[in-house]
């Protein structure tokens, strides 16, 4: 990796009488490198409306958890797929489907229904960096395409400028048709909820930002921001500690807060209202009284004591963070502790992010047993693009799968979650880290899936439920032989 032009900087030797033009030039070279490390995080892409427009810009996905940077994840509802369920049902109920049954006068009537053990539809998400496109179907419903592997533009402009799909558009790893999105992953599906939020596009070269509304957007299409791209909005950017003294570091959403530009609320201790942007805050630290410090970034203080800060007391969101090695974490004020605003580094751009591939390990047993191949964790998640839920110490956790190395169960229930940055965390509160797990599927290398079922009858594919799961190591990035 080059280093930075702020090294570069640093390690020039520096004339006695240093020329104005010299330190003019070094003082642009840092300014550039701050300027394109704020461009690289912040999300680019072209919206198409239901009108036949398009408008293409920075971007910031508006919404109960706003996305201004790759990192951030869009939220989402995920319908776990039908073969998926299958590969469930064979494993655990002989193939049997759950069957109800009710008396009607004299009549008893029969049906089959997923089995009630196998919950379907869930809460999920995945970081705007892994994604190719947002494309709403026919039906109405939003859905999102991951990259897979791809890089820049994955989906086609379309061939009529009506801001309509054509017939079919293949990509390398994406087929978009008007009967729905399918590519060699999965996708997630909204349920409407970012339909009824939008988003705001701010084209630098108009110089103003357009907000759009959900139910307005036909498809946005995602890539890395123009190299002479300039946005006005900086994005949050910290460091956070929490009661235990753990530390996160990354893109930060403070309640609804995104930007520098905007504004923390306090009370102070003469009980005067201030609203302080985050642009003039070095810090803010929660003493163990409850009391607040904010200290500027001129090297002061905002008040001798901050009684309040608005909404954290009451407000379900808290703070968040989309840390690059780890995914997401959300702190409520209880076990917040303090913030220190960087400026954030370079190198978290679009292309940072590799666009997900097959989740692929070795899982070990209870018995010591152990199984190399495509995993399939908690019956449902096989990318790793996709996100791990749980809950340590009151600090809420959404791990990237492909920033994990190792998860270990642990007694009585939970895991130990090792990253791939040797940060370690003891989860629980989620079916993808108790005994709610539906269990670990590993396919051999070259199996793909239920369909590959040998002369025996017997599936090729091996199920570890969670009472016999003791830990899978994963392989990262996934061996060529077992992606799709």
């Amino acid at each position: 990796m080059p280093p930075s032009p702020l090294r570069v900087c640093a390690a020039m030797p520096v004339p006695r009488r240093a020329s104005t033009p010299f330190l003019a030039a070094c003082f642009l070279t840092l300014v550039a490198s701050s300027a394109q490390a704020q461009n690289n995080d912040r999300i680019w892409g072209r919206v198409f409306t239901e009108d036949g427009g398009s408008h293409e810009g920075f971007l910031h996905l508006s919404g109960t958890e706003p996305a201004a940077s790759w990192a951030d994840v869009f939220e989402a509802r995920r319908t776990i797929p039908d073969e998926h369920y299958l590969d469930w049902l064979d494993a655990t109920r002989d193939g049997k489907p759950a069957t109800r049954t009710i008396e009607l006068r004299g009549y008893r009537v029969s049906w089959e229904e997923k089995h009630p053990d196998f919950t379907a539809t869930f809460s999920s998400g995945i970081r705007v960096g892994q994604v190719a496109a947002l494309v709403t179907t026919e039906e109405g419903e939003v859905r999102i395409v991951p990259r897979s592997g791809g890089r820049g533009f994955t989906v086609a402009e379309p061939a009529r400028p009506t801001g309509d799909l054509p017939d079919t558009i293949r990509t390398r790893s994406v087929s978009i048709s008007p009967r729905g999105v399918q590519t060699s992953s999965s996708t997630l599906d909204t349920g409407g909820r970012w339909r009824r939020s939008g988003v705001y596009v701010q084209n630098p070269g108009r110089g103003r930002t357009v907000r759009i509304r959900g139910d307005d957007v036909r498809r946005i299409e995602f890539a890395a921001p123009p190299t002479d791209a300039r946005a006005t909005n900086r994005r949050l950017y910290g460091t956070v500690q929490d009661r235990s003294g753990r530390t996160f570091s990354g893109a930060v959403t403070w309640l609804h807060s995104v930007y520098q530009r905007d504004s923390l609320h306090v009370l102070g201790a003469r009980r005067e209202h201030r609203d302080l942007p985050f642009s003039a805050i070095r810090s803010v630290e929660k003493g163990q009284g409850g009391e607040v410090r904010v200290a500027l970034a001129s090297g002061g203080m905002a008040e001798d004591r901050v009684d309040h800060v608005q909404g954290l007391w009451t407000h379900d969101d808290g703070i968040r963070v989309a840390d690059p090695a780890l995914g997401t974490v959300r702190l409520e004020w209880e076990v917040f502790h303090s913030l220190d605003l960087e400026e954030p580094p370079a190198g978290l751009g679009y292309d940072s992010f590799d666009g997900g591939h097959p989740l692929f390990g070795t899982v070990t047993t209870q018995q010591g047993e152990r199984i190399a191949g495509r995993i399939r964790w908690d019956a449902d998640e096989e990318w790793s693009w996709e996100l791990l839920d749980g809950r340590s110490d009151d600090v809420h956790f959404r791990i990237e799968f492909g920033n994990i190395l190792r998860i270990e169960r642990s007694e009585p229930q939970g895991v130990n979650v090792t990253l791939r940055d040797g940060r370690g965390y003891d989860l629980v509160g989620s079916n993808d880290v108790n005994a709610d797990n539906k269990g670990i599927f590993v396919f051999p290398p070259g199996v793909e899936g239920s369909e590959a079922v040998p002369a025996s009858g017997a599936p090729a594919w091996r199920y570890i439920p969670w009472e016999d799961f003791r830990e899978v190591r994963f392989t990262h990035p996934a061996p060529p032989a077992a992606r799709p």
